[in-house]
């Protein structure tokens, strides 16, 4: 599964920044004014560490709006849900869609086919089980096979827009769709063998198209390829939950015996 990511910049450059999410011209022109006011814009579109069961406003870009960055809570709730308790619960079950049932159940299968969005993201960790201790990995992607360049990268994901009829609010979400794990990820995930939807850099506008029917899209949710993404071992500061995680040391590999430290 996926239930936790980060999507960092570490440079000070809202020029990078602009470059990261190819924003439109009014984000743009805010960015590159706001070299004083950095701290604000790096803790909305930049975090070393997420959970899912926070249900943070994360950037995404949407079908409907594919050349902005807007901000959606992780954990989907669908449209047609009529309780806020039962929102609430619906969120929490919601962060993943397994890619196998996406277009059967209730909860997916109208966002699958109208309402897709790319999650931008630098990595996300995943825990290795040995005998009844786990151990954290912070997986990557790389630019190619012969590469140890690490590069950004989007997760293919579905969201909808769910009005709060007490209150008439209302909440965007969004869901990480996940896979069968890789060999890499079976690995890693050794007990639940899945990993998130990453799409290939060609595949990212693509998978905002609506014109896709239930076989491309299918197509395009496929386990990305172990040789493209690299992966190592960090602190246990990851299942820390009483301390900030969301910190740069956070990513510092630690070396366990017993567990390959580096793939």
């Amino acid at each position: 599964m996926c239930y936790n990511y980060n999507n960092f910049i570490k440079n000070k450059s809202g020029e990078q920044l602009v470059n990261k999410y190819k924003l439109r011209l009014g984000e743009r022109r805010n960015l590159l004014q706001a070299q004083s006011d950095w701290e604000n814009f790096k803790e909305r579109f930049s975090f070393y560490y997420t959970s899912g069961f926070e249900h943070k406003a994360l950037p995404v870009v949407t079908m409907e709006k594919p050349d902005e960055i807007q901000f959606f809570h992780w954990g989907l709730i669908p449209n047609w849900v009529k309780t806020k308790e039962d929102a609430l619960l619906r969120r929490k079950s919601n962060l993943n869609a397994k890619s196998e049932t996406i277009f059967d159940l209730p909860s997916f299968k109208d966002s699958i086919m109208i309402r897709r969005c790319l999650v931008p993201a630098t990595g996300f960790y995943e825990w290795h089980d040995v005998d009844t201790k786990k151990f954290p990995y912070q997986i990557m992607v790389v630019d190619d096979e012969q590469s140890e360049a690490i590069r950004d990268f989007c997760f293919g994901g579905i969201y909808a827009a769910w009005v709060d009829k007490q209150t008439g609010e209302v909440t965007n979400t969004f869901s990480i769709i996940t896979t069968p794990a890789n060999d890499m990820m079976a690995y890693i995930h050794n007990l639940k063998k899945r990993m998130p939807l990453i799409l290939r850099r060609e595949d990212e506008a693509l998978w905002l198209r609506n014109d896709l029917d239930e076989n491309e899209i299918n197509e395009l949710m496929q386990p990305y390829p172990s040789r493209l993404m690299k992966a190592h071992t960090i602190g246990k500061m990851l299942g820390q939950t009483k301390v900030n995680r969301n910190i740069e040391e956070v990513l510092n590999e630690e070396v366990y015996e017993g567990v390959k430290s580096c793939l």
